[in-house]
């Protein structure tokens, strides 16, 4: 992917037009301001979609059952219903 530095005044007054020559050519810009690079400015990365047999089972074995969690306590209330 080629570089090109612009000037951050050009940038501000090309801003549209130069966002749009990135959809039709990736490349990356590096706005300057007095010499200094002061930002960069890429195309987003291709999305990707991923399938369902990419996530699907990718919490098994991480939820736990634990047995009795909704019983009564002994004295037969509930710590809320106090």
């Amino acid at each position: 992917m080629t570089t090109t530095q612009i000037p951050v005044t050009q940038f501000k007054a090309r801003c549209t037009s130069l966002l749009r020559q990135l959809r039709a050519k990736p490349r990356k810009f590096q706005v300057t301001n007095r010499g200094k690079v002061v930002a960069v400015v890429v195309p987003p990365e291709a999305d990707k979609v991923d399938t369902p047999s990419e996530w699907l089972g990718c919490l098994r074995g991480t939820v736990v059952y634990r047995s009795g969690w909704d019983a009564p306590e002994p004295d037969g209330l509930w710590e809320a219903g106090r």
